[in-house]
């Protein structure tokens, strides 16, 4: 049977004994890091280098009776907390409250606490695992029955219980109460942050994917419906992302159009990286050869096809055009049945980033979607990362003792690389969480060299990619 320990306030310590040789050691305690960026989270080097701590001091205890071999190594590590019931907008618990680990070969797990607040370590077994959804779910429970007018005392009540009458179900709860208490620890106070630039680490990056750099003006726009002053209309944004994506995956086989289907090597050199600067209202017609310009026509063709896939409305008094996100969904089904069969909509959050990074990984763009209040809402393609990390310094100041100290620490992040559809114009890398044209970290090499930026027309709206509204495809 599998023996669960809990480390918890109400609880006396009880912990396995186990020899502490590891297949992949964990890291040592790390220089005393204190927060990420600012906040309370625990980071999961420190997470670690606490279970590493721990560890230490019971094989001291307990190496010579032999009793346990805790010969391991870490097969993964899930981020559990407040996400599922943080929805519900009835509380504010946060989103990262433990790390999960798993060791492999069902040779146990660890639970860590993964706040401040938060006791470091909450659990250990030497045998099976663990599932941070289902933690997820029970803390949601627990915050829900703790905001009852007469509070649920059946963890209290199990308290008295030996572990084993619990049950492995009863444990999730268990954590989960621990977990949403009232905290217990009171964490140091940051005086004084400074950090350095992010430094990307070039050996661990995933794209560019999409090399082109097309926008819903002209010449693009060519096939659009005539406005009341005699001009074509602005495409559709959403069918610039589309398009820019679909001259990745190539899917479909050709890019379809009323007139006919083209292969899609006939636009890899309209406006990509190298050749953007000859796609503007003043270049286009002397510096783009005949051959080229008969092609900016078919793929006008293309993008006009699109619009009618997506049954955009344009209106011709102002010049452009909409057409509802799941409209664009049900269209790329449409184009493509087997290779878009599965396209969905997602909301984009903490919970579900990862499945951004994957769909990186299998070299898909990811069509995104971002808005400011009600205001203002804007279409980009996701279509690369890069890890990056950056020095930070800390000024602490421990409120139980009355000390200070500096502690010096890097702080692990990815960069996400954006294309706004808008011809290469605010193209480049953002962290992971801010999604702002304001606070791009690293631009495209050519970009700002043929591309002036043009404030005027693309103000600096802030742009939270982590919010209700904020949504992407996955197919």
């Amino acid at each position: 049977m599998k023996t669960l320990f809990f480390s918890l306030v109400s609880f006396s310590m009880l912990l396995i004994g186990c020899s502490h040789d590891f297949e992949e050691p964990l890291p040592a305690r790390p220089d005393m890091p204190v927060a990420q960026s600012r906040t309370s989270v625990v980071p999961i080097e420190e997470a670690l280098g606490e279970l590493d701590a721990v560890l230490n001091a019971i094989a001291q205890d307990t190496r010579s009776n032999g009793a346990f071999d805790c010969t391991r190594s870490i097969g993964e590590i899930q981020v559990s907390g407040g996400a599922l019931a943080t929805r519900s907008g009835e509380n504010d618990l946060p989103d990262t409250m433990a790390y999960v680990v798993n060791f492999t070969d069902g040779r146990g797990f660890a639970v860590l606490g993964a706040q401040r607040t938060l006791e470091p370590v909450y659990a250990i077994t030497e045998s099976g695992s663990f599932d941070a959804a289902k933690l997820d779910e029970a803390i949601a429970r627990a915050e829900k029955r703790r905001q009852l007018p007469t509070p649920d005392t059946r963890a209290d009540e199990a308290d008295a219980r030996p572990l084993t009458d619990i049950g492995t179900d009863f444990a999730y709860e268990l954590l989960a109460e621990a977990m949403v208490a009232q905290p217990r620890i009171v964490g140091p106070e940051i005086l004084e942050e400074t950090h350095g630039d992010w430094i990307p680490d070039k050996m661990s990056t995933i794209g560019p994917l999409v090399k082109v750099k097309w926008s819903n003006g002209y010449p693009f726009n060519m096939s659009t419906p005539i406005t009341d002053n005699g001009k074509n209309c602005s495409l559709n944004i959403s069918s610039v992302i589309i398009a820019q994506m679909m001259s990745c995956t190539r899917k479909p086989n050709y890019a379809p159009s009323a007139e006919g289907s083209y292969a899609w090597n006939l636009f890899t050199n309209i406006s990509n990286y190298m050749t953007l600067a000859n796609y503007t209202y003043t270049n286009y017609s002397k510096n783009v050869s005949a051959l080229d310009q008969s092609r900016t026509k078919m793929l006008a063709n293309f993008l006009a096809y699109l619009d009618v896939c997506f049954q955009t409305k344009y209106d011709t008094s102002t010049g452009k055009g909409s057409a509802p996100v799941g409209y664009i969904v049900n269209g790329l089904k449409n184009l493509d049945p087997v290779y878009y069969a599965n396209a969905k909509l997602v909301n984009l959050a903490n919970s579900t980033i990862k499945q951004l990074y994957q769909s990186l990984d299998q070299q898909k763009p990811v069509f995104t979607m971002g808005s400011v209040g009600s205001l203002f809402t804007t279409v980009w393609v996701t279509d690369g990362y890069v890890k990056c990390s950056r020095k930070v310094t800390q000024k602490v100041l421990y409120p139980s003792t009355g000390q200070t100290s500096i502690n010096h620490f890097e702080e692990q992040n990815r960069m996400l690389h954006l294309n706004w559809g808008q011809h290469g114009i605010y193209d480049g890398y953002y962290i992971e969480r801010i999604f702002d044209y304001s606070k791009r970290q690293y631009t495209d090499d050519v970009i700002d060299a043929n591309i002036p930026e043009r404030d005027e027309q693309y103000p600096d709206w802030g742009i939270n990619a982590f919010n209700d509204s904020n949504k992407m495809i996955l197919y």
